[in-house]
Formats: structure tokens, sequence, C-alpha cells
């Protein structure tokens, strides 16, 4: 769980620092992300296994060598309880002790040929035979019978099994040995006694004694093949078995150490454990320590199980992303081309190297059990003649058996019938695992198609394995003697293992180019997406008012002509952009002077009808007091509407940044109604919140803007109908917004663009600047003005300010 809650971890770092919304797109950077994800998880998975398969070998090691080694031999033992029963019963060697006449060689020649299988050949074995009254038929190192059973009846020599005695005082000859006692009785009468004594090699070979033939509780035996060891007596190695060499490689030292003994030590590329028995002798057993390829090789399975739903989830991701009608990113389509490339060819050569190794070790295989097998079927043509000459001769049949020992091969001999005539290992049969009949393809091959040789596909159980059969023919004559079979029972398992490693090896490579092809192309993807991302950040800065950088680009490539054509575009807007300010120039100049000139000449239509009048009244009765005063009265009023004129433009073309202060909202808004209360066009209603709302402006410039707001709704009413007005506050965290909402005229669509223009107005009078100098005034404080109108509902306006006490704290 480590490495999961470790990656896990990661993984949500990744996922809270880049946001929900960065994995919910198909990005390379996503990827990357997942990449770097299960890294993480295969390297920590890779650790934790080989950590395991450290300590778990560590346990095998001290099981196999208490087990096996230091103690009793119990395979041993139970292999030969079973041969007991079998040379107790066997008719031969029973015939052979009652008769006075015949040999009794051929006894034990018939013992060591049919009933010690190849798992004995660790020992070295001497046959002892003894009459029914107990005395030696030759003379014995072992002395007489009864002295045999007096030595070893004893319960420190005893075993599980009757008649088989452990002797466990190691002796200069030998560390383990037992003694074996098998009356054999016919017709419930005493034959004879055949004695068995084994001793362990000093070197011990290999032998190709069949799994198969192991019961359960022994097949971890046949599990720790790889295990090599040795027995030291007094610090001297006495026997030892496997590939490790003890006498030039094992330091004698670490004899000494405790360690050994208790966890075991790591020295040069092996892992030694020592256990001591009860007599003072040694076992170290000695395997090789994890290999580095194997942690490569896990990091390599790990990393693949874990890219395989990331890469079908951003498949489905971009299937779902193509589907809506989105658009990968351009960096995500490179890399999805990349790895389509990467990835196609790539598992073609893994398919075609898998399957071409396959065929290649199953050919090799194949010639090598025919090779084998041929060679093996010319050594025992001599013996298999003999045997089929004289078959009550046991002699030519144990030859055949010592050539198959010595080849290290199972063998079984069939004669051109198809019956079973003589195999190295007779308990497969005896057993009924397989049939004693020969396989029918390779018969109906050798025999009738005259094939001289044959390879066939069998099994037992769920077992599958080769078997190579070659006919047997005669150096003389050339006649067919028989068909030799060889069963390779590990043919399926090296098949297996060729492949594995031949997989580890192609996932290994693959893993390794992979993430230093995904870190290279995220290079290579910035790389070729930078300039578009260059031009995009350009383009994005681009404008229409500001002053434009062009790109240098010195590259005469595909980016080169866009920054070429981008730089051009630049020049044009430049260009229109003066012309655009131009033309923009003159037209407000026109239509400010269109509106001066309008509003101008308003006051001046009636200046001049009354300069006209008092130069009539001049020219004729005169003028009187009363008509000149009435006369300078209006001259003073338009005069007075013509100053105001001035003055608006004046203050919208020079209106300078307002001094913003606190104020209090309700108080400004309170004064302001009550001084437009008394207006006989419509009527006020203001709605204030409970608490004091403090905002940050103008004290001046609010109570204009908002003064003029309520002017212009009084005024929209129409046919002389009356307007109400609703004023309200509304708070929003660090901001508020004052309604302005009338009942009178709604806007029409096709002004409303033009409301906050400054030459712009609906009424007869005024110079259309109020609500330009009230968007203006609003901006710089930090607020904003809009409105909103709809048929029969009136219009309303929204002022949002900032709030005092909230932008002291920000």
């Amino acid at each position: 769980w480590i490495p999961l809650e470790v990656g896990l971890v990661y993984f949500a770092l990744l996922f809270i620092g880049n946001g929900l919304e960065q994995f919910s797109r198909f990005t390379f950077k996503t990827f990357l992300y997942f990449l770097a994800v299960i890294i993480t998880l295969a390297f920590q998975g890779a650790l934790s296994l080989k950590r395991f398969n450290e300590e778990r070998r560590v346990r095998d090691q001290f099981r196999f060598g208490n087990k096996f080694l230091v103690d009793q031999d119990v395979l041993g033992e139970f292999l030969l309880n079973e041969s007991v029963k079998k040379i107790a019963h066997d008719p031969f060697i029973q015939a052979r002790f009652l008769s006075p006449f015949l040999s009794k060689n051929s006894i034990r020649q018939k013992v060591r040929g049919s009933y010690l299988s190849t798992y004995f050949d660790r020992y070295d074995i001497q046959v002892y035979l003894y009459d029914a009254s107990g005395e030696p038929y030759a003379p014995q190192e072992l002395g007489s019978f009864a002295s045999l059973i007096k030595n070893y009846s004893g319960e420190t020599y005893k075993t599980a099994y009757p008649g088989i005695y452990f002797i466990n005082t190691p002796t200069i000859e030998a560390t383990k040995q037992y003694l074996v006692i098998i009356p054999v009785e016919r017709h419930r009468l005493e034959a004879g006694f055949v004695v068995l004594n084994l001793r362990l090699k000093r070197v011990i070979p290999r032998n190709v004694y069949p799994e198969l033939l192991v019961d359960n509780r022994f097949s971890h035996y046949f599990k720790n093949k790889d295990f090599s060891y040795a027995f030291y007596s007094k610090g001297k190695l006495t026997n030892s078995f496997g590939e490790f060499n003890y006498e030039k490689d094992f330091d004698r030292q670490l004899l000494g150490e405790g360690v050994l003994y208790r966890h075991g030590i790591a020295e040069n590329d092996f892992y030694h454990i020592g256990i001591e028995d009860r007599d003072g002798q040694t076992v170290v057993v000695t395997a090789m320590t994890y290999p580095l390829f194997f942690l490569i090789t896990n990091f390599a399975f790990f990393f693949v199980i874990g890219l395989i739903p990331v890469l079908l989830l951003l498949l489905i991701t971009g299937a779902t992303t193509w589907l809506t009608g989105s658009r990968l990113d351009y960096a995500a389509r490179i890399q999805l081309y990349v790895y389509l490339a990467f990835f196609l060819p790539l598992l073609t050569v893994s398919i075609t190297t898998l399957s071409l190794t396959k065929r290649s070790a199953e050919d090799q295989l194949r010639l090598e059990y025919e090779e084998r097998s041929r060679t093996l079927g010319e050594k025992i043509s001599g013996p298999l003649q003999e045997f089929q000459n004289e078959p009550v001769n046991n002699k030519s049949e144990n030859q055949i058996t010592e050539l198959a020992k010595l080849a290290g091969l199972d063998a079984s001999v069939y004669g051109t019938d198809g019956v079973l005539i003589v195999s190295s290992q007779p308990l497969i049969f005896e057993n009924q695992l397989t049939s004693t009949l020969i396989n029918r393809q390779a018969w109906n091959a050798i025999v009738q198609d005259k094939e001289t040789s044959f390879v066939a596909n069998e099994k037992i159980g769920k077992l599958h394995y080769n078997c190579s059969y070659v006919a047997i023919k005669s150096a003389e004559t050339g006649n067919e003697l028989g068909i030799l079979s060889i069963p390779f029972f590990g043919s399926e398992q090296s098949l297996e293992k060729i492949q594995i490693n031949t997989l580890a090896n192609i996932l290994t490579v693959f893993v390794l180019v992979f993430i230093l092809f995904s870190i290279v192309s995220f290079f290579i993807a910035n790389g070729l997406t930078f300039p578009l991302r260059f031009i995009a950040r350009s383009i994005k800065r681009t404008t229409l008012t500001g002053k434009n950088q062009l790109i240098l680009w010195n590259s005469n490539d595909e980016i080169g002509l866009l920054a070429s054509e981008y730089n051009r575009m630049i020049k044009n807007l430049e260009q229109s952009r003066i012309e655009l300010a131009r033309s923009q120039k003159e037209t407000a100049w026109r239509e400010i002077a269109k509106q001066v000139a309008h509003e101008i000449k308003n006051p001046l239509t009636p200046m001049k009808l009354t300069l006209q009048q008092m130069e009539k009244s001049l020219n004729g009765d005169g003028l009187s007091p009363e008509k000149s005063k009435k006369a300078v009265e209006m001259m003073l009023i338009q005069l007075e509407i013509l100053n105001e004129i001035a003055t608006s433009f004046s203050t919208f073309a020079r209106m300078p940044a307002p001094i913003l202060e606190r104020i209090d909202l309700n108080t400004l808004l309170t004064n302001i109604v009550d001084l437009h209360q008394n207006y006989q066009e419509g009527a006020i209603s203001l709605q204030l919140l409970p608490i004091p709302v403090f905002v940050l402006g103008n004290d001046q410039l609010l109570s204009r803007v908002f003064g003029n707001i309520i002017l212009n709704a009084l005024q929209s009413g129409e046919d002389e109908k009356k307007v109400g007005i609703r004023i309200s506050v509304a708070q929003y965290e660090n901001r508020c917004v004052i309604n302005f909402t009338d009942n009178g005229k709604w806007i029409d669509p096709d002004i409303r663009e033009k409301v906050f223009l400054p030459h712009f107005s609906t009424k007869r009078t005024g110079s259309g600047l109020g609500l330009a100098i009230a968007r203006q005034g609003i901006a710089q404080m930090g607020g904003r003005i809009w409105f909103e109108t709809s048929p029969g509902g009136g219009t309303t306006f929204y002022i949002e300010l900032l709030l005092a006490d909230k932008a002291d704290k920000q």
C-alpha cells in the first residue's frame, strides 16, 4: 500500500496545483502529469516487489536448509520407502534368492537399475545381500546381518519408515548416511535380505528426476533448483552442490559471523545463509541476489500496466472532444501523431519479434531433441539387440538405463509393435501417469511412414511437454529394433522462459525509450509550438489604440512568412489607426460643432428678435422704459443660457479627476431627494438600508450625477402624466448599487447606444452632456453606470460604487 499512497498523494498535489480545468482537456501537459504519477507508482511497486522477493528468498533458503539438508532427507526417505516395497515383492529378486545355482549379482543390477531412481545419484550406493539366516553371500565391510540389526535398531537411527535408518554421525567419508534393510519373502518364507548403504557424495551431481513423481509434500525441493549448498565440518568443505564454487568464491571466515545464521550475508552478487545442526556441522545455502535487470523489468511492467488505463482515459477524452466538435490543442495533436508513429511500429516489431523468437526457440529445441535422441539411440542399439535376443538377462536393461542416466535424459524404449520395453523412469508408467503404449502419431510416422524421427506435443494432466521419437536401428543389419522416446518435461517451461525474457527485454527497452521519448518530444513540441504561442501573444496584445510591436524572426521558414504577414498587417493597422483617429476627430469635432451651433442658435434667435423689436421701436414711436426693461431681461436670460452652454462644454472637456473621500450615501441621497421633492412633474420614493453605507467618491460630482438622473427621469413622462421614481440601495460584498427606477417613457432601441454620447439629447433644452459627464465621473471613482429599459416598464439606471470600508481593507 505504500507505493499506492505515495502515488495518490503525489497525484493529488499535481491535481490541486494545476486545477480541475487543466485535467478536463486533452493536452500533452495533462499526459505528462499522469506520466509522473505512473513513474512514481511503478518505481515504488518495483522496489516493494524486490524487497518482497528478497525476504521470501531468505525464508526459502532457511526452510530449504532446515528441511532437506540439516536433518534427514525427507524426500529421499519417501522415495526409498517406495523402492523398498517394490524390491521386496519383485518376483525376479525372490527367485534369485531362492535359487542356489543362479548368480546374485543380477539382484544388485536389478536394484540399481530399476528401483533406485536418478534422485539417488547424489548418494554413493552399495548393495549388500544376505541369505535367510543372515549370512552374507560375499565378504562384506558392514559385517554380519546380526551386527547391523544390533547397531542400528535403536531409536536414535529410526525414521518414519520401517527398515530405513538414518546415521547422523558425520564421518570422513560422508556427512549423511542411510542404511536400508529390505526383507525378501517368497510364499511367506524368508528368502533373504537386501541391504542398501547410501552415503552422500562429496560432489553432488544434478539429476533428471521428474517433478511428476514427487509428492506434493516435497514439491518445495524442486522449486529451489537455483539454490547451491555446501556442507562444512569444522570449517572444511565436505560436500557441495550447485553452480556456486565454494572452494574458490566462498570466504570461510563468514562461518564465524553470527549474522550468517540469523539473517544471511550478501557478498559479490550472492546471498549466503548458514544453518548449524546438532552435530556441529554447518550447511551454507547460496542464492543469487536480486538482479538489477529484474528491478528494471518490474518497473517496466508496472509502468506499462499503469500506462494502459491512462492511455485509454486520454483516448476516450480525445474521442469525446472530437465527437462534441471541440478541437484538440495543436501541441496535443502533434504529440498524438508522434505517439502513433512511435507505438504502431513498436507494437508491430514486438509482436513479430515474439512470434519469431517462439518459432526459432521451438525449432532449436526440436533440433536439439532430435540430435540428442539420435545420439542416445545409436548408443543403446547394441544393448537393445542383446535384450531382444535374451530378454531374461537384465544386463542389457541396466545398460540402457545407465546410458540414459549418463546422458542426463529420461528415456523410454518401445518395440516396433508400440509396447514399452524398458524405461529409465518406470514409476511414470507404474503410477499410470501415462500409457505403456507409444503415441499413435509417432508410431505411424516411424513404423508406417519410415520417418527417422518425430517430435510430438503431449500432455499429462495440465503439463504440456514435447517428446522426441527416433527409430533405433541395428548397426549390423539396419533393421528397426525399436523406437526411442525422450520426453522433455521442461520444454514448455523453457519456451515460456524464452518468451518471458524476450518480452521483458522488449518492455524494458520500450519503457526507457518511451520515457526518454516523452521528455524529448515535450521539448520538441514546445519548440515547435513556441513560435505559434509567441505570435498568439503578440496578436493578443494588438490594439487599435496602443503601440503595437513588430515580430522579429530571422528564419525564412513558414513561421517567418507568418511573422512577415503579421508585421505587414501591423503596419497597415497603424496606418488605418492614424486615418481612423483623424476621421474620428473630424467626425467628433463636426458633431460637437453641430451641437454647439444648435445650442447657441436657440438663444440667439430670441435675442435677434428682441433687438429687431427694439430697432423698430426706436425708429417709430420710441422705446418705452417698460419695453426696454423687458428687452434687457430677455437678453440677460438668453445670455445666461449661452453661459451655461459654454460652461457645460468646458466642464466636459476639462473635467479633472475628482478627489475621492468617504461619503455617507444615505445622507447624500436623502438631501438630493428632498431638493427635488417639490417638482410638480412627479413623486420620488427612497428606500435606504437600515445600516449606514459609506462609499468612496466625490460629494459634488455624485450630487450632480444623482440630480441629473432624477431630472431626466422626471422629464421622461408623456401626455402630462406624472412620473414616479423609486430609489433603492443594495449592498454586495465590497460594492453597493443604487437603482433609479421610473415609470416614464422607455428608451427606444435605436438610440440606446447614443445615450451616453456627449452630444446626444432627446430633450428640447439642455446640452446633452449630463449622462456623458455622469459616466466619466463614475468611472473615475472606480464604479460603473448602466441602464435597463422595457416597453411599459419604464427605465432603471444602475450606479455601482466601491464601499469605503472594503476599499480601505484592500
